[in-house]
């Protein structure tokens, strides 16, 4: 009988023993569980995260592309700035030195024109203040100037008209004894055209309102 109730107490310890164990177990499978949901969410961010890096380094390529084209475009719209500022100074210090030779070819640069019977004494600054006019065509080939008898310089266009353009060569302004006259106007855009004279041709035309009756 005595070994009886020792096999039973053994056997008693053991089932508590395995009851324990189960209870372990059962514990264990589930922090197992909660770690698999974890390393799952964990997994999931973790892609989450590579997308979404992914994706700026191609914005960041974008952007390096985009610098790249605007780095491209400033330095033609330098390079273009640059030539035309060149090109204004050639011209600039071309068209002075066209200038000296002209007011070089007459006495003190006066120069007297006999404009159709109307006698006119100017300077040839005045008469080439604008670029590319029949007046610095005609001074630059000071050897095949026409002149009159008294030397003055002839010019076979209307006389009493010349006076207003040589008026507007002076001051820059249009003055015009009646500005509502439109056959004054129009005898004064045809001397225009015949000087080259674009800009005075331009007020005339009446797209720019600069006009002043005296």
């Amino acid at each position: 009988m005595a070994q009886l109730s020792t096999d039973t107490d053994m056997l008693n310890r053991q089932c508590d023993e395995l009851d324990s164990l189960g209870t372990f177990l059962s514990k264990l499978r589930e922090q197992l569980l909660a770690m698999s949901m974890d390393a799952k969410i964990t997994r999931i961010k973790l892609e989450k995260f590579t997308e979404l890096l992914d994706s700026k380094v191609i914005e960041c390529d974008q952007y390096k592309d985009i610098a790249k084209q605007f780095n491209q475009v400033v330095l033609k719209i330098k390079k273009d700035v640059d030539e035309t500022q060149a090109n204004l100074f050639n011209e600039s210090k071309e068209w002075y030195q066209i200038k000296q030779k002209l007011a070089m070819a007459t006495a003190g640069g006066k120069v007297t024109l006999n404009v159709g019977g109307e006698k006119y004494q100017t300077s040839i600054e005045t008469l080439t203040r604008e670029k590319d006019t029949f007046f610095t065509a005609l001074f630059s080939r000071q050897w095949g100037l026409e002149k009159d008898e008294e030397g003055c310089v002839f010019i076979d266009r209307n006389g009493k008209l010349f006076g207003i353009i040589l008026e507007y060569l002076r001051t820059g302004r249009l003055l015009l004894p009646n500005s509502e006259d439109s056959a004054l106007r129009q005898s004064l855009m045809i001397e225009a055209e015949f000087y080259h004279l674009k800009t005075l041709h331009y007020l005339l035309s009446g797209k720019k309102e600069k006009m002043m009756e005296t």
